[in-house]
């Protein structure tokens, strides 16, 4: 038999469970009802491949019809085999190839968009780029490149392009170029600037005023490497982000686990599309620091850096 004072306890509890059971059924169907917006808003934003056409675009390169890039050959620019551009077609961004091995200064790149008024294009292809209010964000400039003898690194030699029609892609540099020749044997080339401005990171692009313009977003690092097999005689081309260094700059040479450096406080103006000879160098031109950062001996630099301008355009 229950007393009076349990049956009041009883009922309060049965309805304080059913007042928890109506707001755990009304936060479920609230939950359901956000999670069917999202899900149809996710499924809304998805591009419809329908829409998508093959296409090709002969891609051009500013100031000298078909001087496009991808290899630096006797001082003559030409596509290779394997290149890929983004194409930004208002849907997402689509891969395009090259036709055929490459080898000339003209090429073709064929792929699916959809058909817009007008494309934007990144080279190389980077599947984390995007296109927002008509600049590119997520471009990486990356800080350590690969040694290509009378090259730089395809990875590093950004290009953006913007449509003159439905078929041709107008691609202009966004890089500047460093252009250094050992001779002697090296693992990694670094240029470091003495400011700490920004030489690589993770690039905005925009191409509003008809020429590219980099702003660092993240990543940012004022120290560059080039890295693999780097042979005595060969000139090879480091791309850098357009920049002044006003306190000017280390150029280093690694071997065998010590490096060699030149220490320059020399200003140094790096302009998109234009390519910085620094010069040949030898060990005997360069202060030699050994494995526990000792200075063996220093000798005095010859010679100046010299700017060779139009990459691209005038060699």
């Amino acid at each position: 038999r229950h007393s009076a004072g349990n049956k009041h306890q009883t009922s309060t509890e049965m309805k304080t469970t059913f007042k928890t059971m109506l707001a755990l059924m009304a936060g479920a169907l609230a939950f359901s009802a956000c999670t069917r917006e999202l899900t149809e808003n996710i499924i809304d934003e998805q591009p419809d491949l329908s829409e998508l056409k093959t296409m090709t675009f002969t891609a051009v390169h500013e100031k000298q019809e078909g001087a496009t890039k991808a290899t630096i050959d006797s001082r003559d620019i030409k596509w290779s085999s394997g290149d890929a551009l983004s194409v930004f077609d208002g849907i997402g961004n689509q891969e395009f190839s090259l036709d055929g091995d490459g080898g000339s200064t003209s090429g073709t790149f064929t792929g699916s968009a959809a058909e817009a008024s007008s494309y934007y294009a990144l080279y190389p292809y980077a599947e984390g780029a995007s296109l927002s209010d008509s600049k590119i964000v997520s471009a990486v400039l990356p800080a350590t490149q690969t040694a290509t003898a009378g090259s730089a690194d395809p990875a590093a030699m950004l290009m953006m392009a913007t449509s003159i029609d439905a078929s041709t892609l107008s691609f202009k540099n966004v890089c500047a170029y460093v252009k250094v020749t050992p001779n002697f044997d090296c693992s990694r080339i670094e240029l470091t600037s003495k400011g700490e401005e920004n030489l690589a990171g993770t690039l905005t692009l925009d191409c509003s005023d008809g020429t590219p313009v980099a702003e660092v977003t993240a990543n940012g690092t004022g120290s560059i490497a080039l890295t693999g097999t780097i042979s005595s005689g060969n000139t090879y081309y480091i791309a850098v982000l357009p920049s002044s260094l006003e306190s000017g700059f280390v150029l280093r040479f690694f071997v065998d686990g010590d490096y060699y450096e030149k220490d320059m406080e020399q200003k140094l103006a790096l302009t998109r599309n234009n390519v910085m000879g620094l010069g040949s160098f030898s060990t005997s031109d360069l202060k030699f620091v050994g494995f526990n950062s000792v200075s063996i001996y220093s000798t005095t630099i010859s010679g100046d850096a010299n700017q060779e301008t139009g990459y691209g355009i005038a060699w």
